[in-house]
């Protein structure tokens, strides 16, 4: 068995997790891209960490959130591409133990994650636009790219050393300056990720490793869409456009998008991490706080369909994007249940294609309100629901399953 495979089940029993965005880029409030968007050069860009002052409880209050949201694990940005350090490295004076702030806040969120009973992520991006030697890249600069690199090699043993156990390491940022995102003008063998991860796994035997140092690793990472891939997976996503704060995105998606977009990740057999990118002073806008608090209600009621949920392997009807989704909803199973989405209320009565299975019974999930039901040969047919859905974000019917030979 592999040394990571009890982490690889608990995550995917987990199935739901929050991403937290957080840099000097919060500060600016102008997306963790505006360094790079802006052309803001690095002595310019420095001198943000000088006023650089999150909030006494932040930490906290992003785990709490999480918690509220029904999240299990939860993922800092450690360093972003920006290469402001969010703990007391000893590769730099670039970071928020040395500036500032005065504080180690990859300590303060990974003690708040533990003490609250998630499992516990690091994002670190291995490009940095604060180094020259980033911008010239390997051939230009062999010597500076090799110590660069080392740096990046270095950063990484302190995050995997540092703090206990960890659950997740979260790459990104493989890619070249002048191609971004996702080119192939670097690759694995110009971070040397093989060795990067021999010694991550060497230092946590049972940590979980993305795919973005250019090496697959134990599990794919699709961005901003719901992309079922043959292995563990994650589908990662913001609250509105952007994965840091920027204060003129009003495109917020709505608590019933959310739900959607983290059922329809379940019932393709992925976990789902949504992402919150609090503001320069630690607080997370109101409207993000809106979504994970509603995704946490509609959860209290329906996590058995969610929580150690999957794709339900019985079912072969998808549509033409792979998905397992009818006309009115979708699947999940779970425990030896079937577990219907309505994300389309239909009525007081509708039929869905089971392809083989017979449903012995069936309730209403969050009240427990029994449902009529009748099945003819590959369909089941619900009767006496409610003419508007119990619920507007999701109402989940839960079924008992009888399988027939």
């Amino acid at each position: 068995m592999s040394p990571n495979a009890d982490t690889l089940r608990r995550f995917q029993q987990a199935r739901f997790g929050a991403f937290i965005h957080y840099g000097l880029y919060s500060a600016l409030g102008r997306s963790e891209w505006a360094m790079y968007n802006e052309a803001i050069p690095a002595a310019e860009y420095r001198v943000l960490a000088d006023s650089f002052r999150p909030g006494r409880s932040s930490p906290r209050d992003w785990v709490d959130l999480a918690v509220k949201a029904g999240a299990r694990y939860c993922v800092l940005t450690s360093r972003h591409h920006e290469g402001f350090c969010l703990w007391d490295s000893a590769t730099t004076p670039f970071t928020s133990a040395r500036t500032a702030a005065r504080r180690d806040l990859v300590r303060e969120l990974v003690d708040a994650a533990r003490a609250a009973g998630l499992m516990v992520g690091l994002y670190y991006s291995l490009l940095d636009w604060s180094e020259p030697a980033y911008w010239a890249g390997p051939r230009k600069d062999p010597a500076g790219w090799r110590a660069f690199v080392d740096k990046v090699h270095a950063q990484v043993r302190e995050l995997v050393t540092g703090y206990g156990r960890l659950d997740i390491l979260w790459y990104d940022g493989f890619w070249a300056h002048d191609n971004p995102p996702y080119a192939d003008a670097l690759g694995a063998e110009d971070w040397r990720s093989a060795e990067l991860n021999a010694m991550v796994r060497r230092e946590q035997p049972g940590i979980l490793i993305n795919d973005r140092s250019g090496l697959a690793e134990d599990f794919g990472t699709p961005e901003q869409a719901v992309v079922e891939q043959p292995r563990p997976w994650e589908a990662c996503m913001t609250t509105n456009d952007n994965w840091g704060f920027h204060a003129g995105d009003r495109n917020w998606k709505t608590p019933r998008q959310l739900v959607g977009a983290l059922v329809h990740s379940v019932s393709r057999g992925g976990n789902f991490i949504l992402n919150m990118g609090p503001r320069g002073d630690g607080s997370v806008p109101a409207e993000a706080r809106r979504g994970f608090e509603s995704a946490g209600q509609w959860l209290s009621r329906n996590g058995a369909s969610v929580y150690g949920c999957g794709k339900p392997p019985h079912l072969r009807r998808e549509s033409l994007d792979g998905g397992y989704f009818c006309d009115t909803g979708l699947w999940t199973a779970g425990g030896g249940r079937l577990y219907y989405h309505v994300l389309r209320w239909p009525g007081s009565a509708f039929g869905v294609r089971t392809e083989g299975l017979c449903i012995r019974s069936a309730r209403l999930l969050a009240s427990g309100r029994p449902v009529a039901v009748e099945g003819p040969d590959g369909a089941v047919r619900f009767h006496g629901l409610p003419a508007r859905p119990a619920d507007p974000l999701d109402t989940v019917i839960e079924c008992e399953v009888e399988p027939r030979s």
